[in-house]
C-alpha cells in the first residue's frame, strides 16, 4: 500500500511543483572509470546517506560530507520498467560538472536505488523512502 501511495505522489509531484522527497540510503557501492573500461563494481559498503529531491527547487541533495548539490537541467519522462518507476535527471553539481542522476523506485517493494553517474565514475545508493 505504500509503495503505491509513493507511486501516486510521486507522479503528482512531476505535475505539482513544491514537492519534497527523502530517500534514507544504507549501502553505496561504486566503480571508476580506468581510461576504456569501468572496474568492476566494489563491494556493497553500509551508509547513512540521505538524498532529498526538491521539486520546487530543481535540486538534488545527497547529504555526504561534504554536501553535494546537484541542480537538476533536465528530466526525462518517467519509465516503467518490470516493477519499477525509473526516472533519469540530467544534472550539473556544484562545481559545474554534468552527470545523470537516476532514481529507480521498486513498485512493490519500498526499495530505492539512486545512481550518480560520472563519465569518470558512477555510485549507487539503496536505500528506501521516508
Amino acid at each position: 500500500m505504500k509503495q503505491l501511495l509513493f507511486l501516486f505522489l510521486f507522479t503528482i509531484s512531476q505535475i505539482c511543483f513544491g514537492q519534497l522527497y527523502e530517500f534514507q540510503m544504507s549501502s553505496v557501492k561504486y566503480r571508476e572509470n580506468k581510461g576504456n573500461y569501468f572496474t568492476e563494481w566494489s563491494y556493497n559498503e553500509r551508509t547513512s546517506v540521505i538524498v532529498t529531491l526538491k521539486i520546487d527547487e530543481s535540486k538534488i541533495f545527497v547529504n555526504t560530507n561534504p554536501q553535494t548539490t546537484y541542480r537538476i537541467l533536465e528530466k526525462k519522462p518517467s519509465q516503467e520498467i518490470d516493477d519499477s518507476i525509473v526516472v533519469d535527471y540530467y544534472c550539473v553539481d556544484s562545481k559545474g560538472k554534468k552527470c545523470t542522476i537516476t532514481i529507480v523506485m521498486s513498485k512493490i517493494e519500498n526499495i530505492t536505488m539512486v545512481n550518480l553517474r560520472y563519465s569518470n565514475w558512477e555510485y549507487i545508493y539503496t536505500g528506501y523512502l521516508l
